[in-house]
């Protein structure tokens, strides 16, 4: 289409391919796009709160679309904060951060209400990706829903792993432990060294627990502590995507997912080793100076006496969580 006017003539499609630059297009393109995001998740998080006003819920501080409660918590130490809201609000108090609803306990009588009168609707602990990707599914006992599956790990682990029986089997190891720290402490002190007492004993802790779990000879120790440490420290660590469960895009960008993928693969190549190592050991009928736990989960999967197939991701998923 052309505009003529007093002999000037100019094309309409020229204006605009001379004004109207495609990075501008793709700008506004973007600017809409994220417009209408916004707006969709304002109108879900509205009726979201629609739904939960007409329950009967604990008092709490106000909420900000889409960021909950969370903004409550960024003037001061989260401690600091949680103790000013409940002078505020009660003993009993619902935060929203980000996505999950949050009750917050601040009195020995709410606590037991929870703890005792009802312990079975507080059962089941939440879980989020690091703990999924840690536990196998919310496979270790810590960390695995209250029902059926439960009540058989903690049958298992009552009369297996954490009996006196057992525990009492493990004294040689912490003997020679605490014999070995007491012997580096010795040598640092007459060499003038700084001893750093904390780590020392976190390491003694360490070294107890990966000697009772997977045995003195597996040549796996060192990347098996590595292992759990890092995944503790995951499990530690502040993640967004944790707060915002059903927004993919923010496990995309916050890379949460891709990360704990890789860690997934190293974490499980290193347990299957040890595993398989605990299998061909027993295979081979070699003397034991000590049944460790792994050696005791195998021989449970390989007795059958569960209710459910003792898989060996069971197996993986108890030997962390065995160090939380």
């Amino acid at each position: 289409m052309c505009i003529s006017k007093g002999g000037r003539a100019c094309c309409a499609s020229l204006i605009t391919k001379k004004l109207v630059t495609p990075m501008d297009l793709t700008t506004t393109a973007f600017l809409f796009s994220v417009l209408v995001l916004l707006v969709s998740l304002l109108l879900l998080e509205k009726n979201r709160s629609g739904r939960g006003a007409r329950a009967k819920l604990p008092p709490g501080p106000s909420k900000l679309p889409i960021l909950g409660s969370l903004h409550h918590l960024f003037n001061a130490l989260p401690h600091h904060s949680l103790a000013a809201l409940s002078k505020k609000f009660g003993p009993v108090m619902l935060l929203k951060l980000g996505e999950l609803p949050t009750l917050v306990v601040s009195s020995a009588e709410a606590a037991a209400e929870i703890m005792k009168t009802h312990d079975v609707c507080f059962a089941s602990r939440p879980t989020n990706l690091t703990l999924q990707t840690a536990t196998y599914g919310d496979r270790g006992i810590g960390f695995t829903s209250y029902g059926f599956h439960w009540r058989e790990l903690r049958k298992m682990s009552i009369v297996e792993l954490l009996s006196a029986k057992r525990v009492q089997s493990f004294r040689f190891i912490r003997e020679e432990e605490v014999h070995n720290l007491v012997q580096s402490i010795v040598m640092l002190s007459n060499t003038g060294s700084t001893v750093n007492l904390s780590r020392k004993f976190a390491l003694l802790a360490n070294d107890i627990a990966a000697r009772s779990i997977i045995g003195s000879k597996c040549k796996y120790q060192k990347d098996f502590l590595r292992i759990v440490t890092q995944t503790l420290e995951a499990a530690g660590g502040f993640s967004l995507a944790d707060l915002f469960p059903s927004w993919p895009i923010i496990k995309l960008l916050s890379g949460a997912s891709s990360k704990m993928q890789r860690f997934h693969r190293e974490m499980d190549a290193i347990l299957n080793s040890i595993i398989q190592e605990h299998k061909e050991r027993k295979s081979q009928e070699q003397p034991e100076e000590e049944e460790d736990l792994v050696d005791v989960m195998l021989r449970v999967q390989a007795e059958g006496s569960l209710s459910f197939q003792f898989a060996d991701e069971y197996v993986k998923a108890i030997m962390l969580v065995c160090f939380f």
